[in-house]
């Protein structure tokens, strides 16, 4: 080869100039092979790309005038299998044959249909003709979503009834004995105080004491405001009941910021804040191990003014808790059904 010829070559040359120019010679010619092979390369995928490109013209080709085919021969040969069958039955008494195809079956299945009945000469179906490429990946990806399919269905069938579905029932079931119906609120992090602005609504519409002017677009914001306020002003009172974040000065003051400033969650600690801003019972249904519960917030309020009322979901969002507001089992705005 040229790297064996090129060693012999030097190692024959006498002088050192002559090494030197047999070196430099040698070196050039395998740098013109390797651009050689590298051209032949290029063409050479340059070539299979073109090929590819035109067998999956072919093939989307093939699969159009296939379907073509089936949907023509199918409408000539019912009709004409119609005709000649109907006139059959009429000569000989005998009963009338019945083929049905549909334009997305294919060709073959369509002939091999046709070659079992008698009026065409025929002593039975046909072997299935050999299948295209593009017929056998068809058909194994119709195989995989079908097993697919299964599989989420053996597995929906496995892991029972949906949770948040039977929690919402539950629910629905206890309010209804009570004339209650539970009413949507937004997942989007201000559903308690979503909730609750829902009730003001109903319970009151002329608004509320410190947003009388907007009844109908009572802002979250403004409850929560109210909340962050209540619990600054308080911190001695609500302080040990929150999480470990919030017992220094600095943790307490970012758990309010939060309140006031983001989609935060409410909890029981909101819950009793808000039932001391408004001077209201605060009526949470829920449902706990198959136990349906009803929790009252600001017991210390009289029992004659109308509580708010909530219900919390625990499994109704995989993203966590839910509240909801509840309304009388007339009202329009009642739900029958998890939205």
């Amino acid at each position: 080869d040229l790297q064996a010829a090129s060693k012999r070559a030097i190692a024959g040359a006498k002088m050192k100039g002559e090494k030197q120019r047999l070196e430099l010679e040698f070196r050039q010619k395998e740098a013109d092979l390797v651009a050689a092979h590298k051209r032949q390369l290029a063409a050479l995928s340059k070539n299979a790309e073109k090929a590819e490109s035109e067998e999956a013209k072919q093939e989307i080709n093939g699969e159009r005038e296939e379907t073509e085919n089936a949907k023509v021969f199918t409408e000539k040969t019912t009709v004409a299998a119609g005709a000649a069958s109907a006139s059959q039955g009429r000569d000989t008494g005998a009963p009338t044959a019945v083929v049905t195809a549909s334009p997305g079956d294919s060709a073959d299945a369509v002939v091999n249909a046709f070659a079992s009945l008698w009026l065409y000469g025929g002593d039975g179906a046909r072997e299935p003709a050999k299948l295209s490429k593009a017929q056998q990946r068809r058909r194994k990806k119709r195989t995989e979503d079908e097993a697919r399919e299964e599989a989420l269905r053996l597995e929906r069938e496995e892991a029972g009834p949906d949770p948040g579905q039977v929690e919402w029932e539950l629910l629905r079931t206890h309010l209804q004995k009570r004339n209650l119906a539970i009413h949507s609120i937004a997942a989007d992090g201000h559903c308690m105080y979503r909730g609750v602005c829902h009730q003001l609504q109903q319970i009151s519409p002329q608004g509320v004491e410190f947003a009388p002017e907007h009844p109908a677009t009572w802002a979250v914001e403004q409850l929560r405001d109210k909340v962050a306020d209540f619990l600054e002003a308080n911190r001695e009172e609500f302080q040990p009941f929150l999480d470990d974040s919030a017992q220094t000065e600095q943790g307490f003051a970012n758990y309010c910021g939060k309140i006031r400033n983001t989609a935060e969650w409410g909890g029981e600690v909101e819950l009793q804040v808000i039932a001391k801003v408004l001077q209201r019972r605060i009526q949470v249904a829920t449902m706990n191990q198959g136990e349906f519960l009803l929790l009252t917030y600001g017991e210390e309020f009289p029992e004659e003014s109308s509580p708010l009322r909530l219900t919390f979901h625990r499994h109704l969002l995989a993203a966590g808790g839910h509240y909801n507001s509840v309304v009388p089992a007339s009202s329009k705005t009642s739900d029958s059904d998890v939205e």
